[in-house]
């Protein structure tokens, strides 16, 4: 039913029962300063209530004279006329109440929290006055107005009143008792760490202050890290110079100093040294040393001579890879190298690894290509010759330590003997075939097969490689046939004449296909979901009791501003797009049914039409990529649709009557989209009809 047909059917209904009885009230101008409640107990006993000024009939849902409220200009006199006025500063109310009691003022912050809900106990909804957006109710501050606030003192006026005070860090200097004040900070459960307790190794000092919450100092009473358990002020930044001292303090008694002349020991015997220590400090620096190198790793990157780096690392078992040494080959770089601990760069003094022996870091630097692969290895690497047979590949780049691709730089298996990302990028087949063969390959045509074998010998007897011209897989000699290709066609013979995909024994049954599609023709009927909607207009100028009586049995709302759909007791939006999407997958099948079964006669189409409209099955629908025949993977995919629309119509039916959805937007009984466009903070108040006194 269309829009203007609804609207004729309601003034019909208007008219039906339009018979004046002798019993009606006239209604004053006064009377708009009554609320709601007031109007219906005064004019309870009149059958039919007419308006002073028009004679026009009023309604008795609402008890405003509509004739006479479209013609009021003044914004707070329509609102008189809905909702009467407030009994405390006699203004126009609003649907929520009086927009003036309600407006939560900026010196209402002067009060505080119980102050404030004092105030405003009467009311259902407050407005900040600088915002115009709803303060919370159990906080009694706008929270928005709260976070753009950046003065410490302005936020806690905001949120606390007038009446408070800033407990400042300074305060705690007030006490001058040191048991006091750790015992403002931390409670009754605090430990003093004595300097006696730096006798204890890490474990029986964390043994002994498990149990605290807070640990302090007693030298310095600054608090100590319960993690390392010394005092890190007196250790850095106090009076305390002697290095030995420093470290007994981490260490306790069991450190070792790593001296300078312990970098002549290799690194078995600096383990066996110091192997019995908890820490090793180094004699230079005083920092730890790490037990996994037992080098200082500090003073070895201060350090810029090269031989002075490797000797601290390696002891004086390591070798320098100089600049000239990359024109060896891998061999050669082994046997110079292969005896050292370590290797280390001439160039830029960085740690060469023995898998690679080159300088991965000078590698990674270099732009020139030649040098790169010089660099990897030596002068002992070839370019591949693409115009060369694999044997002729073989033989000439057996003993090469690389073979490079010419066009891409990349290494080339010497599996394969071509450029596999090359090869793969390639796109024409005699390209490809070059590359992977060389030039002495043939293409093996399809009109080939009408020679006997005999003949296909004498034909391709001088080509060392055979390429199919259909597949581009290589042919085997021994048969001078391809068997990829062979095997397909072996297949075909034995698939189904409908839609060739399925065997012939067990694929496509006319009978079985039809019994279905009928029967699920009939499903798809029970589940239509294009049902008639009933539509209702917006109705601002009712509150929120009448919008909900009279919107009850409408299944949207259509705002007369914005012709946006919506619903108070669910989301309309969650609604339709479920419903979309319901009703094109049903759509899709139902458009799939009509392509296989004819309409008019009830009948599958002929085999021919059927062949050519399966036997391209990636067109269907869905996509059908199994071994099954069509006709078996169509009735499979069906049965999932039918699992797939029982649990959207359960999801539906969740969003439309349980009021389920997991959108953003909050259900209201006015349109979300005009009032937050709305600027005019009285017209936002007169839409505002949900009660937040309970929120």
């Amino acid at each position: 039913m269309s829009l203007e047909e609804n609207i004729e059917e309601n003034i019909q209904l208007i008219n039906k029962y339009d018979i004046f009885e002798s019993r009606f009230g006239v209604f004053k101008i006064l009377d708009y300063d009554l609320n709601l409640d007031e109007r219906k107990l005064k004019f309870k006993k009149y059958d039919r209530v007419l308006c002073e000024d028009c004679s026009q009939e009023i309604e008795k849902f609402s008890f405003v004279c509509y004739n006479c409220y479209n013609k009021e200009t003044d914004c707070n006199e329509r609102n008189r006329m809905n909702h009467g006025i407030c009994k405390s500063c006699f203004t126009s109310s609003t649907s929520y109440g009086c927009s003036i009691c309600n407006i939560f003022k900026t010196s209402d912050y002067d009060l505080n929290l119980e102050e404030r809900k004092v105030k405003y106990r009467n009311s259902n909804y407050v407005l900040c006055k600088d915002c115009y957006k709803e303060v919370d109710y159990y906080r009694f501050y706008c929270t928005y107005c709260y976070f753009k606030e950046t003065d410490v003192n302005k936020k806690f006026r905001m949120k606390f009143g007038s009446n408070y005070g800033v407990f400042r860090t300074s305060d705690y200097n007030l006490e001058i008792d040191n048991n006091k004040k750790l015992h403002m900070k931390f409670g009754s459960i605090f430990g003093i760490f004595k300097t006696s307790d730096y006798n204890l190794n890490l474990e029986e000092r964390r043994a002994k202050y498990r149990k605290f919450y807070g640990i302090v100092c007693e030298e310095c009473n600054n608090e100590i890290d319960r993690l390392y358990i010394y005092c890190a002020y007196c250790y850095g930044y106090y009076k305390e110079t002697d290095t030995n001292k420093k470290e007994h303090m981490i260490l306790r008694l069991n450190f070792g100093i790593f001296e300078t002349l312990d970098y002549n020991l290799n690194l078995e015997e600096r383990s066996v040294k110091y192997g019995k220590f908890d820490g090793i400090l180094c004699e230079e620096c005083n920092k730890v040393i790490n037990r996994y190198y037992i080098y200082c790793t500090y003073c070895y990157d201060k350090e810029t001579d090269t031989n002075k780096k490797g000797h601290m690392k390696f002891e004086s078992n390591f070798g320098i890879f100089k600049t000239s040494y990359y024109n060896l080959d891998l061999e050669g770089r082994r046997a110079k190298y292969g005896k050292f601990d370590g290797i280390l760069c001439e160039e830029c003094n960085k740690e060469i690894k023995k898998h690679h022996y080159y300088c991965t870091y000078c590698y990674d630097r270099e732009t020139d290509t030649n040098k790169k692969r010089h660099m990897t290895f030596g002068s002992n690497f070839g370019i591949l010759d693409y115009n060369l047979n694999l044997k002729e590949r073989r033989a000439k780049y057996m003993n090469l330590d690389g073979i490079l691709c010419e066009k891409c730089n990349q290494e080339i298996n010497k599996h394969y003997y071509y450029c596999a990302y090359c090869h793969d990028k390639e796109t024409d087949v005699i390209v490809k075939s070059h590359m992977k063969f060389g030039p002495n390959f043939r293409i093996f045509e399809t009109f080939d097969y009408n020679l006997n074998l005999e003949e296909r010998k004498v034909k391709y007897k001088n080509y060392g490689h055979i390429v199919c011209e259909k597949c581009n897989n290589e042919i085997k000699k021994q048969y001078y046939n391809c068997n990829y290709c062979y095997h397909n066609n072996q297949i075909i013979i034995n698939r189904c004449k409908v839609c060739f995909i399925g065997n012939n024994d067990d694929c496509c049954s006319f009978y079985e296909f039809k019994q279905f599609l009928e029967n699920f023709s009939k499903w798809i009927n029970e589940n239509n979901v294009f049902i008639e909607s009933k539509i209702g207009i917006s109705d601002y100028d009712l509150d929120e009791d009448d919008r909900r009586v009279k919107y009850k049995n409408f299944d949207y709302i259509l705002c007369e501003k914005c012709d946006r759909k919506y619903h108070y007791n669910y989301c309309y939006e969650c609604f339709d797009k479920e419903m979309r999407e319901l009703s094109s997958k049903l759509q899709d099948y139902e458009n799939f049914y009509f392509k296989v079964y004819k309409k008019e006669t009830k009948e599958l189409r002929e085999l021919k039409e059927l062949q050519s409209i399966l036997i391209d099955y990636k067109n269907v629908y869905f996509k059908l990529n199994s071994n099954l025949g069509i006709f078996k993977q169509i009735i499979q995919q069906f049965e999932n649709t039918k699992n797939y629309v029982d649990n959207k119509k359960i999801l539906i039916n969740n969003i439309r009557y349980n009021r389920v959805h997991n959108c953003w937007r909050k259900l209201r009984s006015y349109c979300c989209d005009c009032y937050d466009k709305e600027i005019d903070i009285i017209e936002k108040n007169v839409w505002i009809l949900e009660n937040v006194k309970n929120v």
